[in-house]
């Protein structure tokens, strides 16, 4: 299972689903991007069912790029992408998912001018992320604040610790839409 906390529009498990065949959460506090995502996932019906011909059959399905996802995905040829993929209105601090119930996480972090976000709630967020990633779980961020992120990810994780994580890549600038960003992946101790 691949979690999106924070996942807006839903693009980054509609395109999981798609390419990787996993099954996929997405959740976001804003009403209004979780409906946005919701017809996104809607629109992207035929191209998964399309695609779903194009995954490998040999056994490697390109879900071990995020550690074999413990559920079975039906690879028939009309996969319905609606059995993927979900969203939910969550706040990415409080998720109502089982402890260690998540095999990767992928964050594109809100940042830009136009975003306002608290900045505090991030130690939170890592902690809940840290609640539901199961041990050796992957998590990838993008983001822009990147001090931010890794004093949030030394603080999170269980009971405010910081020993929840082990940075495993960290990739500082990276370009995204002349805004520089980072891109870091974490495992799940």
């Amino acid at each position: 299972v691949l979690l999106d906390p924070m996942a807006g529009v839903g693009t980054l498990p509609i395109e999981a689903a798609l390419h990787f065949g996993v099954k996929a959460i997405g959740c976001d506090v804003d009403p209004r991007a979780i409906s946005l995502a919701r017809k996104n996932l809607e629109a992207a019906q035929p191209y998964l069912s399309s695609a779903s011909s194009l995954l490998r059959r040999d056994g490697d399905d390109g879900r071990n790029i995020i550690h074999q996802s413990k559920n079975e995905i039906d690879q028939s040829e009309n996969v319905d992408v609606s059995e993927l993929v979900s969203f939910h209105e969550w706040d990415v601090c409080e998720m109502p998912l089982d402890d260690a119930s998540v095999d990767a996480v992928v964050v594109d972090m809100p940042f830009g001018l136009t975003c306002d976000l608290d900045r505090r709630m991030y130690p939170r967020a890592f902690e809940e992320i840290g609640r539901v990633t199961r041990r050796g779980g992957r998590v990838v961020i993008l983001g822009m604040s990147k001090g931010v992120v890794m004093r949030s990810v030394k603080e999170g994780g269980e009971g405010g610790t910081g020993s929840a994580w082990e940075i495993r890549e960290l990739v500082d600038p990276v370009n995204v839409g002349g805004l520089n960003a980072f891109v870091m992946v974490l495992e799940k101790r």
